[in-house]
């Protein structure tokens, strides 16, 4: 199932810990022994998918290329810790640090502000393709759902896969009946689907921009291609949700610059954060 939580301030703040401890520093000792030795320089690498960041015994920073407001920060944090680094080495002195990386709190807190923006337009964009048909008979959905209920098992994942009707599916999706089908998980998510499917057919009026062509087998073809019109739904389905998960990767990586910076100046990563989503 197709997982939409908020990307809010809880959501990032539960995985500070995790990512902190596990990008080699432990709870107790938030300046990691890696700068106790005279901590290596951030070093910059392009890699296929996005710039990486990098110093020795603090966890990696992946930034995607869509995100070049964020580059902007992680840059201008490795160019200011690097010369702290050349100053003070070794070790780094981590007020010098501190002082470096704070000042590059604000631009970091109106990335994520960015951020969250997007994923409450990207929620609400989502929510309109979830939901049911809001003009519905309500007489045609009891009929339609009680011939399900009255099928065995197989007759009835049958029948609700492969849906071309945005009535049928809606009425699956308005009374929770996909949970009382007893239908497998995996049905019930292509029903789910294949619902936001036709939903973004028939809101973006799909069909029009495709009619159906002459071909040999029937050289008078007229009306929609309606096969063409559900695939062309469907790619914007996946679309929408491939920018979710993008906004996801990118919200991480604020998470894993915070953690970063932290490390390298002896403070405490939810200390960081709460600056920025304050």
């Amino acid at each position: 199932m197709f997982d939409y939580f908020s990307l809010n301030a809880d959501f990032i703040c539960k995985n500070v810990k995790n990512t902190f401890d596990s990008g080699g520093c432990s709870e107790d000792l938030l300046w990691c022994e890696a700068n106790q030795k005279g901590c290596a320089m951030i070093t910059r690498t392009e890699i296929p998918e996005g710039t990486l960041y990098q110093s020795t015994g603090m966890r990696s920073v992946l930034v995607s290329k869509s995100q070049p407001e964020l580059l902007q920060v992680a840059d201008d944090a490795m160019k200011s810790f690097n010369n702290v680094a050349e100053r003070f080495a070794p070790p780094v002195v981590p007020e010098e640090a501190a002082t470096v990386f704070n000042r590059l709190l604000p631009p970091l807190k109106s990335v994520l502000a960015s951020m969250r923006a997007r994923d409450r337009n990207y929620t609400e964009r989502f929510a309109r393709i979830d939901a049911p048909a809001q003009s519905y008979d309500g007489a045609f959905e009891t009929r339609y759902l009680s011939g399900l209920h009255a099928l065995a098992l197989p007759e009835r994942i049958a029948a609700v896969t492969d849906l071309s009707s945005f009535a049928k599916s809606s009425a699956l999706v308005r009374h929770n009946d996909l949970d009382a089908l007893g239908l497998p998980p995996d049905i019930v998510d292509a029903v789910r689907q294949r619902h936001r499917s036709l939903s973004v057919m028939e809101m973006h009026g799909i069909r029009a921009n495709h009619a159906a062509g002459a071909t040999m087998d029937d050289p008078l073809a007229s009306g929609v291609d309606n096969a063409a019109a559900l695939a062309d739904a469907s790619n914007k389905v996946k679309e929408l949700q491939t920018e979710r998960d993008e906004l996801i990767a990118d919200a991480r990586s604020v998470v894993d610059m915070v953690t970063m910076m932290a490390g390298l100046s002896n403070q405490l990563p939810q200390t960081l954060f709460n600056e920025i989503a304050a």
